[in-house]
C-alpha cells in the first residue's frame, strides 16, 4: 500500500480553484481526509494504484497529488495515470519538477501534456502557529488527456494563481 505524503501540507486554495475551475475534477486519488479537496477521494487504505478510477464517477476526471516519498513513488503513481487514461481516464498530477529523473523523460515528455510554474507553490501548513516552511522546489503540472493527439504541449502558470501565463502547442500523434 502506497503510503501518502505528509498529510498537512496543502495546496493552496486560490491555486486548486483555478485548476478545478479548470478541468472540473471529480475523484482525488492520493488523498486523506485532512488534506482532500474533493468529496470523493481514495486515500492510503482504499490502494489507488491497484483499483480502476473510473468506477466512482462517470467520466473520471482525476486529481492526484501525490507522495513524493520514497524514491520511485511519483513514477509509480504517473504510470499508473498513463494506464488509467488508456482506459478514458482523464488525470492531472501535480508534483516536483525535474527534467533529469526518468519519469520526465519516458512517461511525461512522450505521452503527456505539461505546466511548469513561474515561482514555487506555497504550500499549507493548516495547524496555526506552525513555523514550517512549504517545501522548497519548484513543481510541474502533468495532465494525461485521453482525448487529445497533442503532446507534449507546455505552459507557464502563475504559482500564485494557477492562471496560464504562456503556451506553447506540442507537436501532434496518434494519442496514447
Amino acid at each position: 500500500m502506497p503510503k501518502l505524503k505528509d498529510p498537512s501540507w496543502r495546496t493552496p486554495d486560490v491555486l486548486w480553484e483555478q485548476l478545478h475551475a479548470e478541468y472540473r475534477f471529480n475523484l482525488d486519488v492520493a488523498a486523506s481526509v485532512d488534506n482532500t479537496k474533493l468529496p470523493s477521494f481514495f486515500d492510503a487504505s482504499m490502494d489507488a494504484l491497484s483499483r480502476p478510477w473510473d468506477r466512482l464517477e462517470a467520466p473520471a476526471r482525476v486529481w492526484c497529488n501525490p507522495p513524493y516519498n520514497p524514491k520511485g513513488e511519483i513514477e509509480r503513481w504517473l504510470r499508473k495515470g498513463l494506464r488509467e487514461a488508456t482506459r478514458g481516464v482523464f488525470s492531472v498530477f501535480l508534483v516536483p519538477m525535474s527534467s533529469s529523473v526518468g519519469w520526465f523523460n519516458d512517461i511525461v515528455i512522450p505521452y503527456a501534456e505539461w505546466h511548469t510554474f513561474r515561482g514555487r507553490i506555497a504550500f499549507v501548513d493548516p495547524v496555526p502557529g506552525h513555523k514550517r516552511e512549504s517545501p522548497k522546489q519548484d513543481n510541474l503540472l502533468i495532465i494525461f488527456d485521453p482525448q487529445s493527439h497533442v503532446i507534449g504541449h507546455t505552459a507557464v502558470r502563475s504559482s500564485k494563481t494557477g492562471k496560464v501565463m504562456w503556451t506553447n502547442a506540442g507537436a501532434r500523434d496518434t494519442g496514447i
